[in-house]
């Protein structure tokens, strides 16, 4: 007998956070360099020398905006800035100048005083600024609030949404050139896991879009920037996939693949998994068919990210659509709910393997890093670890 559930991951992001970086040295005889095949954007060869890519622990998620591309929702998305006063002006609060800003109309209405930003894709962000000019041809907004969107549309109905949530209390009486706001998530219910965090509140938030919006009239008020502190570098969003070659956006090799690929009767088959990578929270997510059969390899519930290089990685943040729980809900329908009692991550260096199943793992050789009980039904997750090697990360 065969029992059929649907699920989706919407976000799988890998970080890397390493401030510290052991060397080595790189020694070529012969003809060696010229034959030597290098991950581009990884390693770059000048006439200088060789020069590689660093990570940063975080980085302004605001200032590369432009890079990405996501789904538009709507009027969501359609560009990167958009206000309906002084519009012209409103790409100003993401150039990275101080000395320029959006300035809304002072006639028009406090209603049209908003302005919307989309970071371009979905970010693990710990803290937004707000950035004002302070000299005679702009001040301070005095009373506003900032919203944020992971960028989820509302399943069903005609009009395409998202749902903001305002960060903190509405800001009055503000004479200050810089508010700062922390990101967080509260409320998670507890789960037990190597390297899992299993307080309530986690230090993040999934952003993707950004509303400034004035509660009051403010003389020559005017917003000089945004800026949003992304965690660590995505590794995910540089694996290969189909779609990242045919539109020719950076990528340094690997691949994903998942039970969608398994010629087996009564199998359990998962969508592409390029979809747990492509950081798109609102529409595309990796669905899985699957089979009770026992364990996770023969049901078919599993996925496989292969970084096309290895990393030293300290980090993962993993969020699943589990049924009943999260704020996200409302962007999803019941039979893409899964309850996700228990998952596996497990992780490899690309040492090979002669044991491993070649469908399911590769050729390679894999070590638990995490077997998670989630019966408490947990949405989000942060693993924490002392950095290693990685080139392979599975979920099962």
């Amino acid at each position: 007998m065969r029992n059929t559930l649907q699920s989706s991951f919407i976000l799988a992001y890998l970080l890397t956070t390493c401030s510290v970086l052991s060397a080595q040295d790189l020694n070529f005889t012969g003809n060696d360099f010229v034959s030597w095949s290098y991950p581009r954007g990884l390693v770059n060869v000048g006439q200088e020398g060789i020069a590689v890519k660093r990570f940063e622990k975080s980085f302004n998620a605001v200032a590369n905006a432009n890079e990405f591309s996501s789904s538009t929702i709507g009027d969501y998305g359609q560009r990167f800035a958009r206000s309906p006063s002084n519009a012209a002006t409103a790409a100003l609060v993401g150039d990275q100048d101080m000395a320029t800003w959006w300035q809304p109309n002072e006639e028009d209405p406090v209603e049209k005083w908003w302005i919307e930003i989309d970071l371009g894709r979905a970010v693990v962000a710990e803290k937004m600024r707000v950035i004002f000019p302070d000299n005679e041809e702009g001040r301070p907004f005095s009373f506003f609030s900032v919203y944020v969107s992971p960028g989820i549309p509302v399943f069903g109905g005609t009009a395409k949404r998202i749902v903001y949530s305002r960060l903190g209390r509405p800001i009055n009486n503000n004479t200050s050139s810089v508010v700062e706001f922390d990101l967080n998530t509260t409320g998670l219910l507890p789960a037990t896991g190597e390297y899992l965090s299993d307080s309530e509140e986690v230090n993040f938030d999934i952003v993707r879009f950004i509303r400034f919006e004035a509660a009051g009239k403010t003389p020559s008020a005017a917003l000089a920037e945004i800026e949003v502190d992304g965690v660590g570098f995505n590794l995910s969003t540089r694996v290969q996939t189909e779609v990242r070659v045919e539109d020719n956006l950076p990528h340094w090799g690997g691949r994903t693949w998942t039970s969608k690929d398994r010629d087996c009767n009564g199998c359990g088959k998962g969508s592409g998994a390029e979809s747990l990578i492509d950081q798109d929270v609102g529409y595309r997510g990796w669905n899985i068919e699957a089979s009770d059969k026992g364990n996770w390899r023969d049901s078919g519930v599993w996925s496989v990210i292969d970084f096309g290089n290895v990393f030293r990685v300290d980090r993962i943040v993993w969020m699943p659509i589990v049924s009943g729980q999260g704020p996200f809900l409302y962007g999803f329908q019941r039979d893409k709910q899964g309850t996700w009692g228990s998952f596996e991550l497990l992780s490899s260096d690309g040492t090979s393997s002669n044991s491993s199943d070649p469908v399911v793992e590769g050729p390679y050789l894999y070590d638990l890093l995490s077997a998670v009980d989630n019966s408490k039904r947990r949405y989000l997750f942060d693993f924490q670890f002392d950095p290693l090697p990685l080139l392979i990360a599975t979920f099962a």
